[in-house]
C-alpha cells in the first residue's frame, strides 16, 4: 500500500482515498504519536483481515472497538 513505486500518482481516486484515510487516522489522535499508533494498529488489523487471519465482511466495523480500546482507551 505504502510502496510508491507501485502507486499510481495520477489517480486521482487513489489520491482522494489516500487523503481520506490519513484524515480519518489524524482526528482519531490529538499528538502525532496517537496518530501513528492508530495508523500502526489499523494497518495491522487490516494486514490480517486481508491475509485471512481476521474474517468477516466488515473489517471497518470489526475494526472501531480494536482502535477504539487501543488508541483511545475507550472501553
Amino acid at each position: 500500500m505504502f510502496d510508491r513505486s507501485l502507486l499510481h500518482g495520477d489517480d486521482a481516486e487513489l489520491r482522494a482515498a489516500e487523503q481520506t484515510a490519513s484524515a480519518a487516522l489524524a482526528g482519531l489522535a490529538s499528538d502525532a504519536d496517537a496518530a501513528r499508533a492508530a495508523w500502526s494498529v489499523a494497518h495491522g488489523f487490516a494486514s490480517l483481515w486481508l491475509s485471512g487471519a481476521i474474517t468477516g465482511p466488515d473489517v471497518a466495523t470489526a475494526a472501531e472497538p480494536v482502535l477504539c480500546r487501543t488508541v483511545l482507551g475507550l472501553p
